[in-house]
């Protein structure tokens, strides 16, 4: 059983997201060894990018922080060696924007991560439909049957015709990208598996849709 798997077996999870190189690389690299010492069942380990759209104004500053001050893909694959040499044994997975990594070469990428300790991806602006190379590289990573982890992101309710697909890749998460304007309020109540109106309810219908495509 993978660490991802065991950390999401039966039970809700704290799985906090932090920048390396935010506010320099050895505090960054000490903050996570903090979270997993202190309650994290998994950590989302940013890798930074010049035009990070999918983020808000608060991991854009720190982002940026970082690059400014000497961040890079291969100084943030070394880092997660180094919490993995500190003994740090949750799952690790690495959330940053395809360019860079396009950029290192996909497969030196992969290959590194691996070395290094890393879990899983997040991938923000990988669409589904353009996500085959990289999946083919990460599935080529399997061991013992049990592979590399890459977290779809949802951005629109999918149409009936890419149900099948998106169910199919979505490997241990869904990431559900949320932006609520002009006063439109959410309530938990409104929320149920049973299919709502969505013209009325476009929030739920996405919610109604993601549940029903990724049972």
């Amino acid at each position: 059983m993978s660490r991802i798997t065991n950390a999401f077996k039966n039970k809700p999870i704290f799985m906090p997201y932090f920048p390396l190189g935010y506010p320099d690389l050895d505090t960054s690299i000490d903050v996570i060894e903090a979270l997993a010492e202190n309650g994290a069942d998994l950590i989302e380990v940013g890798l930074s990018f010049s035009d990070p759209l999918a983020d808000g104004p608060v991991i854009q500053h720190a982002t940026q922080i970082a690059l400014e001050k000497g961040i890079t893909v291969k100084k943030s694959l070394e880092a997660v060696k180094e919490l993995r040499a500190r003994g740090v044994d949750i799952p690790l997975i690495l959330m940053g924007y395809y360019n860079p990594m396009l950029a290192y070469g996909l497969e030196k990428f992969v290959r590194d991560a691996v070395e290094a300790g890393a879990d899983g991806f997040i991938v923000p602006d990988l669409p589904m439909e353009e996500s085959e190379e990289f999946e083919t590289i990460l599935n080529g990573g399997r061991v013992d049957g049990d592979g590399f982890r890459y977290a779809t992101n949802a951005t629109q309710p999918p149409p009936s015709y890419r149900d099948h697909q998106f169910s199919k890749n979505i490997s241990f998460s869904c990431y559900l990208l949320v932006s609520i304007r002009f006063g439109v309020s959410i309530r938990a109540s409104h929320y149920s598996t049973t299919e709502p109106t969505r013209p009325t309810n476009c929030f739920c219908y996405f919610m109604f849709t993601c549940h029903q495509c990724s049972r």
